[in-house]
């Protein structure tokens, strides 16, 4: 049961930053083809055509270089190594810690961007959202231990 949770908490990490990626994406592309015009409103996900676009940008761009798969699913090889044989407890504290980073980091997707060429950013904020998801996992995994023997 340990290795589905484990399982469970790798896809979850991995895709669900890319989903949040790919929403600030989305947007982002949206914002920079109507720079200089009235911008219209984002269509809806859910709106023809909208959807299949944000599950490919979702699933796509971390098989498409080694590098961007350690960055998306980082954070969740460490929280699924460390579920599988420490307390549960402090490590779901720190899971749901970093699941609150990562949203706030990444929600609203406009926030990810300033409209200009430069585009999202998404690899300086995935770079970071992964070296801090490792830190979180070695602390909800480590310090417990500290504490009790102390």
């Amino acid at each position: 049961m340990r290795a589905v949770e484990a399982l469970f908490l790798f896809l979850l990490t991995g895709f669900g930053l890319s989903f949040l990626l790919a929403l600030g994406e989305r947007d982002w592309f949206h914002c920079y083809a109507h720079v200089g015009t009235d911008r219209p409103p984002l269509p809806s996900i859910w709106a023809e055509g909208e959807l299949m676009l944000v599950i490919l940008e979702t699933l796509t761009p971390p098989f498409g270089h080694p590098m961007l798969f350690v960055l998306h699913f980082g954070a969740g090889i460490a929280f699924a190594t460390y579920w599988l044989r420490h307390p549960r407890r402090p490590l779901l504290i720190a899971y749901s810690v970093f699941a609150g980073l990562s949203l706030f980091t990444l929600l609203p997707p406009s926030s990810e961007h300033g409209c200009d060429p430069t585009g999202t950013g998404g690899f300086y904020t995935l770079t970071f959202l992964t070296l801090a998801g490792i830190t979180l996992a070695l602390a909800g995994a480590y310090i417990p231990k500290w504490i009790q023997r102390s």
